[in-house]
């Protein structure tokens, strides 16, 4: 990467930064509200899914931080470990479970098993993860969310989503049983993102940012990453995982932002880079790494659904992409790329006559997919 940047990046900085973002530190570890849900919550919450230590999660709360995510993330959450790292601190943390499940019962049944692993009696949220359309935010299944918190079992209920703009209304018209979204929000989504985030905010749901730190900001696959592989460019990498971080902790119009930690040394930087201020500096860094990964990133804004002739899941498979070479999670992509019926699995885009994907940012929709099919399929 250049030391200098071009008059392009320059002004992809400005476009790519919310106008409400804090030129302070911000006060990651200060609970704030989570609109109005009644919880507060710190900016930096802690991840739980690869967590193995007790002491470690003991260690995020003694540092300042109040909201422990424990979603179930395709079974590597550890309920039980996290319910005895949190039980001496209980009523002062904040402790988030969750279901994908599509029947009332069933999503019951799952959120008594995690109460019963967790060893409480309650748990502050409860998400329904991953609902990409409005009916799959069923009558049913907010049904079962009033009857469990009429039981005292959770205190909020938050939709996970990938598919913001499709469910935004949904919720909406429901904000009195969910008061919260966690949605894709990062430097690079955030231009597509604004308008919904700013209306969910407005009628008083909180944001919660998924995907923070860009997928580990290897969009891009390693072989076609040749500027990562020296000392310099590595250590550039971890100076743009930092500024990913402040950008988000710096958004006005995000309340927190889990964040995945399995180690001390993760936990202390985290902890560190959240009390600092974004730099001019930094701002720029963040434009020219979004130049550069705007071809492979998707954003998942879903403007390209119902678009492919073959009437692929694009968002979906380029999600599935993102698990395998983002997060380096081979099993977590093909489970997902699994859940898409088989005939579509079966498609292959190096057949197709002529791609009638058009990306607004700009993504390699058909090189992209065929590297998803190559490695998953």
């Amino acid at each position: 990467m250049a030391d200098h940047l071009s008059r392009r990046e320059f002004l992809a900085a400005s476009l790519c930064l919310p106008a409400g973002l804090s030129t302070q530190a911000p006060a990651w570890n200060k609970p704030g509200p989570l609109g109005k849900s009644g919880l507060k919550v710190t900016r930096l919450a802690f991840g739980c899914a690869e967590a193995r230590d007790v002491k470690l999660i003991r260690k995020a709360a003694d540092l300042g931080i109040n909201y422990f995510n424990s979603l179930p993330n395709r079974g590597l959450t550890d309920f039980k470990l996290v319910g005895e790292a949190l039980r001496p601190i209980r009523k002062q943390a904040v402790l988030a479970g969750g279901s994908s499940e599509k029947t009332r019962q069933a999503m019951l049944d799952q959120l008594d098993s995690q109460l019963r692993d967790f060893g409480t009696d309650y748990l502050d949220m409860w998400y329904l993860i991953a609902k990409q359309k409005p009916e799959e935010i069923s009558d049913e299944l907010l049904e079962g969310v009033r009857s469990a918190r009429q039981a005292g079992k959770i205190r909020t209920c938050v939709v996970s989503t990938h598919g913001f703009g499709a469910v935004l209304p949904r919720v909406l018209e429901v904000r009195e049983i969910i008061t919260a979204l966690m949605v894709t929000c990062n430097f690079a989504t955030w231009p597509g993102t604004t308008e919904n985030i700013t209306k969910a905010h407005q009628a008083g749901m909180g944001i919660i940012a998924m995907k923070p730190l860009m997928a580990g900001l290897s969009s891009v696959p390693k072989e076609r990453q040749a500027w990562l592989q020296s000392p310099e460019t590595q250590a550039r990498r971890q100076a743009i995982i930092a500024a990913a971080l402040k950008w988000v902790l710096g958004n006005e119009q995000v309340d927190s932002s889990p964040v995945i930690m399995s180690t001390f040394e993760h936990l202390e930087g985290n902890v560190k880079t959240a009390s600092e201020a974004l730099s001019e500096g930094e701002r720029q860094l963040l434009a020219a790494h979004l130049d550069r990964v705007s071809p492979y990133y998707c954003r998942m804004c879903q403007r390209c659904e119902g678009s492919c002739r073959e009437a692929l899941p694009v968002s979906d498979f380029m999600r599935c992409l993102m698990y395998a070479e983002g997060y380096g999670n081979m099993r977590k992509a093909r489970l997902e790329f699994e859940q898409a019926p088989a005939p579509l699995r079966s498609v292959r885009c190096e057949t197709c006559p002529g791609c009638t994907v058009r990306c607004p940012n700009g993504v390699r929709v058909r090189e992209q997919l065929i590297r998803a099919q190559t490695l998953l399929a």
